[in-house]
């Protein structure tokens, strides 16, 4: 098998996120598959993750890999979101007050040069390998001046990199590459500065 992990684009990919779209939110809530895991802190620091973004000022802003919008929708100011997914972004339109959901590759947004001030991306950057990630960052570049970039900490004892079997609901395994992140290695990875060091979550910020 092929170890690269696929471009945003990867109808494979794409597939995965559609089918997991209707469940998605579980991951974040603690239900379904996810209710019988132990992760200590966890539901406090979803609110906190949420908190942080919706203490974000007003701002034109492109949520980049949007999913279903649970992070989106508490954004302030003009809003997109942008997903692969047709699924994930039918939901994520369900929840934004002027319904701007877009499917769209995030490796070349299809908005022009310095069309929003700021883009956010949570749980995306940790699934694109070393190519991916120079064509997301230029792409960032090119569409906002700020950055906010939202991932998953890195847990003692687990690999920093590695290729996981996610089961959905329905039974079905999917091949997900997955990367996690010290505060400091992601803000140093992106060039920004550390805006969250959690447990579970980190966050960086570029401006």
């Amino acid at each position: 098998m092929d170890r690269t992990p696929a471009f945003a684009a990867d109808p494979a990919t794409a597939a995965y996120y559609d089918q997991r779209a209707p469940e998605y939110d579980e991951w974040y809530l603690g239900e379904g598959n996810f209710a019988r895991r132990d992760r200590p802190g966890w539901s406090e620091e979803v609110a906190q993750v949420i908190a942080l973004v919706a203490s974000l000022p007003p701002a034109r802003t492109l949520d980049v890999a949007c999913g279903t919008g649970f992070l989106t929708r508490h954004l302030r100011g003009y809003v997109v979101g942008i997903d692969q997914s047709p699924a994930m972004a039918e939901i994520a339109r369900s929840r934004l007050p002027a319904g701007l959901a877009i499917v769209g590759d995030a490796l070349r947004l299809p908005v022009a040069e310095r069309a929003f001030d700021r883009v956010l991306t949570g749980h995306f950057y940790g699934h694109l390998s070393p190519a991916e990630r120079e064509a997301f960052l230029a792409e960032a570049r090119r569409v906002a001046s700020e950055l906010i970039v939202i991932d998953s900490a890195l847990q003692p004892g687990v690999s920093a990199e590695q290729w996981q079997q996610r089961v959905l609901n329905d039974g079905s395994r999917h091949q997900v590459f997955k990367r996690y992140f010290t505060a400091g290695q992601l803000a140093g990875e992106v060039g920004g500065e550390t805006l969250f060091d959690g447990a579970w979550f980190t966050a960086a910020r570029v401006s």
